[in-house]
């Protein structure tokens, strides 16, 4: 299959008065043409952090400390200055940000936001409106009234999709979702992850899903990769991780999902609070939380191994887990 990103060591640090705040530390992932990648993980773990890296922007003071980004084989993108990298948004790479429904322009109606971004990429004005209109009848929009609508005179929800479909409107080869639902209630949730899995499917653009709720995405990811404290600690497919997570925060995480109907008794949070980035100590950055830690845990940073079933986990004790699960 093509690859069409390919991250390699992306560190990102911000500098504080009590040090340097490591953001994102060494991390690698690879996407495949077609492929559909959630990364979750408590706030704070770094995932919109990494969605910033792709773009190149992370904002100040933070600052790319190493690594690369390459798309569909190309140079390191994080090298690319200027207008080839503007250029670059939202005709190969765009990304639908948290809180999404806040990035539209309040002065200009929905028809001119369209008319700009054509203006940007050199794209034929009528073409992109008539594909705006096709998405946002697509997102279960009155696309004509949305069309001619101030941002204002739209619900944060109607936003959200209008948004989402400004993300697809050139066609990219990669999109970004930065907890994309959040202004959506439940039902719009599952219509417009439908949407964008069907999406996915007949035009096979990938997607990446950022978000703290695994539960959301996990029907229509196919890798799923964990984050804590700025590190990946698991990584595999939705399926084995679901329902055979190997890392003790992955299961602390699905554990804190509580059931639809049924007994909730068994449903409790992760003890403890998330580590502070600046103290991470050189071991495992979950080991004042984790059940099963041990001495060396504290010291040795845990070795990333992959398992026998497509599964990729940074921990002392992941094969031990594995054989008492069967």
């Amino acid at each position: 299959m093509e690859t069409v990103l390919d991250v390699q060591n992306l560190s990102i640090e911000f500098p504080t008065e009590t040090g340097v705040v490591r953001a994102v530390k060494n991390v690698s992932f690879q996407i495949q043409k077609g492929e559909s990648l959630g990364i979750v993980g408590e706030s704070g773990s770094g995932k919109s952090t990494i969605a910033f890296g792709l773009f190149n922007s992370v904002p100040e003071p933070g600052r790319i400390a190493g690594g690369e980004v390459h798309f569909m084989g190309g140079p390191n993108f994080l090298d690319v200055k200027g207008e080839t990298q503007r250029r670059f948004y939202w005709s190969k790479l765009s990304m639908v940000f948290q809180a999404s429904q806040n990035t539209l322009n309040p002065l200009l109606r929905i028809r001119r936001q369209v008319e700009d971004i054509a203006e940007a990429h050199r794209v034929d004005k009528k073409k992109a409106k008539a594909k705006a209109l096709e998405l946002f009848d697509m997102m279960h929009l009155d696309a004509n009234r949305v069309m001619n609508a101030y941002p204002h005179e739209l619900s944060g929800g109607m936003k959200q999709r209008v948004s989402i479909g400004l993300a697809l409107l050139l066609d990219p080869e990669v999109i970004v979702f930065d907890e994309p639902t959040t202004a959506l209630d439940v039902i719009s949730q599952a219509s417009v992850l439908q949407i964008l899995n069907q999406i996915r499917k007949e035009s096979g653009i990938s997607l990446i899903f950022i978000t703290h709720d695994i539960s959301v995405i996990s029907e229509v990811v196919d890798t799923v990769m964990v984050m804590y404290a700025g590190q990946v600690v698991e990584r595999g497919p939705v399926s084995q991780v679901m329902l055979n997570p190997t890392h003790p925060y992955t299961r602390g995480l699905i554990g804190s999902i509580p059931p639809l109907v049924g007994d909730v008794t068994h449903t409790r949070a992760i003890s403890g609070n998330p580590v502070q980035l600046s103290k991470v100590s050189g071991g495992c950055p979950f080991y004042a939380r984790c059940e099963l830690r041990q001495p060396k845990c504290l010291d040795v940073a845990p070795p990333w191994m992959e398992l026998d079933n497509d599964v990729a986990v940074a921990c002392h004790f992941a094969k031990r887990e594995v054989t008492l699960q069967g």
